[in-house]
C-alpha cells in the first residue's frame, strides 16, 4: 500500500514538472493538466478503497422485565418496607366471632414489585424489579386478628377458618389460617387481580359455624356477613339497682327458712353455643343467691322486659340441685335495644307448697355503645369494643358461663 502510494506521488510530481517545463505551449499544457488531474482521481480512488470499512455498531438489546405468575395470592414471612395507606379503625372494618377480632390495618398497590420483595413472591426473579401481570395490579394488606373478649358460656370456642378469595374463588391453596383462640395474629398477603377489580374481587373470607364474613384487602372494610345485626349491638350494660331480694318462710318441717340473692352483672354476646338468631344478641345476667335449707326452695324466676312490652324469658336452665343460680342466666333480646327492664321475681318451696311472695323486683338494664342510627363509622367505633359485664356500680366482672 506504501509503495504504490509513492509511486502515484512520483508520477504526480512529474506530471507538475513537465506542466511547469511546457508552459510554453497551450496544447501541450492542456495534455498534461489532464493527465495531472486523472493521476489525482486515481490516487484519491486508491486511497479510498484501501481505508478498511467501519465495523456496524452493535444495537443495545434489553430483557423483557420478569412478570408476576397471574391470579397469584400468597403470604409474606414479615411486612415490607412499602408506601401503605393506613385503614381507619371502624366499625365498618371489622370482622367479629369468638375469640376473633379481625381487622385490616394497611393496604398497598404496587405499580412493580421491588427486588427484595419479588425474591420471596416470584419464581425466577433477577436482580431487579418484578412487574404485574398483563391486564392485573399487585395489592398487598396486613391483617391483624385479636380476642373479641366475648362471653361464649360454658362452652369450648368455635374454630374460624379464614381464606382468600380473589373474584369469589378459593386463592393460595385453600385453609389460610385458622382463628378462634383468641391470640393475636398478623399476617400480610400479596395478591394479583385485574386492574379494574372492585373491593369485593379481593377478600379475606371467615367463616365461623354456619356464619360467613368477609373484609376487603382493597380498602379494608367488611364487604359481607351472615350476621351484619352484631355490628348495630350494644358492648356493655350499665345497671341501675341490684334487684336484691330475701325472704323468709315456713319450712315444710319446722322452723323458718330464708332466701335472698341479687344481681351481680350482665354482658352482651352474639355467641353463646351459636350464633344468636337473625337481628338478635345474646344478653347474660349473673346472680348471687343463697339458700339456708341445703337444697334448692328458692324457685326466684328472672323476666326481661322490652320497652314495647315484650317479655322474655331465659334461654337456658341456670339452677342445680343446691343452688339457684348456679350459671348465667342467658336471653336472647334485639341486638339494637338500649333499655331493657330486668324483674326479679322472688319464689321459694316448702315442702310441695309453692310460695310467690308477690314483691317483684325491678333493674333497669342501659346497653351502652349502641352505634347512633345514621352514625358515621367513626361514629360507630365504640360499638366494636369488646363486652364486658357490669354490676351496680360500672365495674366490670366476668360472669360464670353456661351450657
Amino acid at each position: 500500500m506504501h509503495a504504490r502510494f509513492a509511486r502515484r506521488l512520483t508520477a504526480l510530481g512529474l506530471a507538475s514538472t513537465l506542466l511547469l517545463a511546457a508552459c510554453g505551449g497551450s496544447d501541450e499544457q492542456a495534455v498534461l493538466e489532464d493527465a495531472a488531474a486523472e493521476l489525482e482521481d486515481d490516487l484519491t480512488d486508491s486511497t479510498a478503497e484501501e481505508e478498511p470499512a467501519a465495523e456496524p455498531e452493535e444495537e443495545a438489546t434489553e430483557e423483557p422485565a420478569e412478570q408476576l405468575r397471574s391470579g397469584t395470592a400468597t403470604t409474606l414471612g414479615s411486612v415490607p418496607d412499602l408506601d401503605w395507606t393506613e385503614v381507619a379503625e371502624s366499625a365498618d372494618a371489622l370482622l367479629l366471632a369468638p375469640g376473633v377480632r379481625m381487622r385490616v390495618t394497611q393496604v398497598a398497590e404496587l405499580e412493580e414489585i421491588p427486588a427484595d420483595l419479588a425474591a420471596e413472591v416470584a419464581t425466577s426473579a433477577g436482580d431487579g424489579p418484578v412487574l404485574p401481570a398483563d391486564g392485573e395490579k399487585v395489592l398487598v394488606a396486613t391483617v391483624l386478628s385479636e380476642d373479641s373478649g366475648w362471653e361464649i358460656g360454658d362452652n369450648r370456642a368455635p374454630k374460624t377458618e379464614g381464606h382468600v378469595r380473589l373474584q369469589g374463588s378459593p386463592a393460595g391453596g385453600g385453609l389460610i389460617a385458622q382463628l378462634g383462640s383468641g391470640e393475636r395474629w398478623q399476617q400480610t398477603y400479596l395478591v394479583s387481580v385485574p386492574t379494574d377489580a372492585g373491593p369485593e374481587d379481593a377478600v379475606l373470607e371467615l367463616k365461623t359455624g354456619d356464619a360467613t364474613q368477609s373484609v376487603s384487602l382493597v380498602d379494608g372494610l367488611r364487604t359481607s356477613s351472615d350476621v351484619e345485626h352484631i355490628y348495630q349491638a350494644g358492648s356493655a350494660v350499665t345497671l341501675e339497682g341490684d334487684g336484691a331480694y330475701s325472704h323468709v318462710f315456713d319450712s315444710w318441717g319446722s322452723g323458718t327458712h330464708e332466701i335472698n340473692g341479687q344481681v351481680t352483672g350482665a354482658v352482651i354476646s352474639p355467641y353463646v353455643g351459636g350464633w344468636a338468631r337473625p337481628g338478635q344478641v345474646f344478653l347474660g345476667l349473673d346472680l348471687d343467691a343463697r339458700d339456708d335449707t341445703g337444697v334448692d326452695d328458692d324457685l326466684t324466676d328472672l323476666q326481661l322486659e322490652l320497652p314495647d312490652g315484650t317479655t322474655i324469658t331465659p334461654e337456658n336452665d341456670f339452677s342445680s340441685l343446691r343452688n339457684r343460680f348456679v350459671e348465667t342466666a342467658w336471653f336472647q333480646v334485639p341486638a339494637d335495644s338500649e333499655q331493657i327492664t330486668l324483674h326479679v321475681l322472688p319464689k321459694a318451696k316448702a315442702g310441695t307448697k309453692d310460695i310467690d311472695f308477690e314483691s317483684p323486683v325491678e333493674v333497669q338494664l342501659t346497653i351502652e355503645g349502641v352505634p347512633a342510627r345514621g352514625a358515621d363509622s367513626g361514629d360507630q367505633a365504640s360499638a366494636t369494643e369488646a363486652p364486658a359485664s357490669t354490676d351496680k356500680s360500672t365495674t366490670t366482672k366476668e360472669p360464670s358461663s353456661t351450657d
